[in-house]
């Protein structure tokens, strides 16, 4: 199969995100963009700051992942120190799970936790709609059931890809 038409086609997938009309369309084709792709989870989150919002700081999910994981990350409320929130809110380039630093006990637990639910490898996808993430910020991230060495840099290879379904996701 010709490599350049596969990705045409992937990005025509890509940009019908425009054309869905509810939260369950889009997370469907978001499933079958990131499943195109070769990975088979996914989490895209977008944050919007009070000042911005008028309320409190308010999230919006894409889910396709376990529903458990989903689960105990929200009781633990991993998202106050998620370390891939910490280097999307500095950086706009994709990266390797692998190379973000887990700090904390904490973060330590959310990435071996993560691991036991099919993000044995992935990639961090960083969308912003300025220069100042703290405005409007969102985080795609991809999982493989691949292990890290093996998935990663397959991943890597179609970050282009993820990145331009992280910016569709932010924008719709």
């Amino acid at each position: 199969m010709n490599t350049i038409h596969t990705q045409t086609d992937v990005m025509d997938v890509i940009s019908g995100l425009a054309d869905c009309v509810t939260e369950v369309e889009a997370n469907e084709l978001t499933s079958d963009v990131v499943q195109m792709l070769g990975a088979q989870w996914f989490v895209y989150t977008t944050m919007l700051p009070p000042e911005y919002n008028k309320v409190d700081e308010s999230f919006r999910f894409f889910i396709g992942c376990s529903p458990e994981l989903c689960e105990i990350y929200n009781n633990r409320m991993w998202m106050m120190n998620d370390p891939f929130f910490e280097y999307a809110r500095t950086s706009s380039a994709p990266l390797v799970g692998s190379k973000i630093q887990a700090r904390t006990a904490g973060q330590q637990e959310l990435m071996r936790v993560s691991a036991q639910h099919g993000f044995r490898s992935g990639l961090v996808v960083p969308t912003h709609t300025s220069m100042d993430a703290s405005k409007r910020m969102g985080l795609l991230y991809i999982g493989s059931e691949l292990p890290a060495e093996i998935g990663e840099p397959l991943l890597m290879l179609k970050r282009v890809q993820f990145g331009a379904l992280g910016m569709e996701l932010l924008l719709w």
